[in-house]
């Protein structure tokens, strides 16, 4: 938090009177200093000992939503709601000459409150009226944002280091025993005994050796390696991936609004495929056999163009209490989940220079949107 002097304090409250400064004329023009406070990104409120604000700049009035006319004169704590309750009492009378804390606002106009940090200073009291203060803050929603977001690299970074070692001690023995079901498959005849039971296990085979390939793609860096793709053919192979046993069992198809005149995008197939069929699965097992679920593919107006994929179901929604977690690796609500699936996602769709979001309303609601460039040369 910035720190004040005498010097940058000057502007704020008026000196204590003295025979010369009472007959020496106010400047036209503002001072060096008033300029710099009116700069400064940081919200500035200076208060006097009734705690009724006397200054304000323009950073102050941009993040409270009011001009100067509307703050000059108001109690400071209509404007902030500060940690404690009793009328006077300001920063000199609590036994320090600053204080620090963090509290919540919502910008006259806003919907979002935003986490505001405050700093409260003690003017010196040997140049301006005893009780008087500056009050400066600024809005640490986009400092705690970078913050969780650091946070999930992180945590992603220690999942994909530990899934690249399981997977590679896996992968061996999985591709042994996938050779050895697929001769005796190969050998044995449809009316064999066990052989429908032979042929699920081969498929729940494959199934775990597109997750083991799913661990180490996870964890791999570098450039991904990228090429045009036409967004129907993405959304048709994802389709095709999915378990035939959700589909099966629904009262109403999966709808799909995909047009062939669509740009092409610019990701790697599998990857992609493979994460519509992420959202696809949550989607379908969210709203249930009675629900509804569409996957969507449109194109943005503003450039750079973008095409967007959007899976829509109308199951319960996701609660705003799950929603900071929900890309958490090993966070799940389902009884036999991994939590996997979205870390998985998100991963492979920043790999892919693409975006990540989701929107929720409870009880009516929940739509993933995949964001991808696309691709501005050669065919698709």
């Amino acid at each position: 938090m910035i720190r004040l002097n005498e010097f940058v304090l000057a502007p704020l409250l008026p000196r204590k009177e003295s025979p010369i400064a009472a007959t020496t004329p106010a400047p036209h023009a503002p001072s060096w200093e008033t300029l710099i406070l009116r700069a400064i990104p940081s919200c500035l409120l200076a208060a006097d000992a009734e705690e009724r604000v006397v200054y304000a700049n323009a950073a102050a009035m941009k993040l409270l939503g009011r001009d100067e006319r509307s703050l000059i004169g108001t109690p400071l704590r209509e404007l902030l709601p500060f940690p404690w309750g009793v009328p006077g009492q300001s920063a000199l009378e609590l036994g320090s000459s600053e204080m620090r804390f963090d509290v919540k606002l919502t910008p006259q106009g806003g919907t979002e409150p935003q986490s505001i940090g405050v700093s409260l200073l003690s003017l010196p009291a040997h140049l301006y009226p005893p009780g008087g203060y500056v009050c400066m803050f600024r809005s640490l929603t986009d400092y705690r944002r970078v913050e969780a977001e650091a946070r999930q690299a992180e945590r992603l970074m220690m999942m994909g280091q530990l899934m690249a070692g399981l997977a590679h001690e896996v992968r061996n023995p999985l591709a042994a025993l996938k050779s050895l079901l697929e001769d005796v498959l190969h050998g044995s005849s449809p009316e064999a005994p066990f052989h429908e039971h032979m042929v699920r296990m081969e498929r729940l085979v494959r199934r775990m050796e597109n997750l083991v390939n799913t661990s180490l793609q996870f964890s791999r860096r570098g450039q991904a390696r990228r090429a045009r793709h036409a967004p129907a053919a993405l959304v048709h192979a994802a389709r095709d991936a999915l378990d035939p046993r959700l589909l099966r069992a629904r009262s109403h198809p999966l709808v799909l609004e995909v047009r062939d005149d669509l740009p092409a995008v610019l990701c790697e197939e599998g990857p992609i495929v493979q994460v519509l069929g992420i959202l696809l699965t949550n989607a379908l097992e969210a709203a249930g056999s009675s629900g509804w679920v569409g996957l969507r593919v449109s194109t943005t107006g503003e450039p750079p163009a973008r095409v967007l994929f959007e899976v829509e179901d109308d199951g319960p929604g996701i609660p705003a209490s799950l929603r900071t977690q929900l890309f958490s690796p090993f966070f799940t609500t389902k009884p036999q989940g991994t939590g996997l699936g979205l870390s998985i996602a998100l991963k492979l769709v920043e790999q892919n220079q693409g975006h990540l979001r989701f929107q929720s309303v409870p009880g009516q609601r929940t739509v993933f949107t995949v964001d991808l460039p696309v691709a501005t040369e050669g065919p698709p």
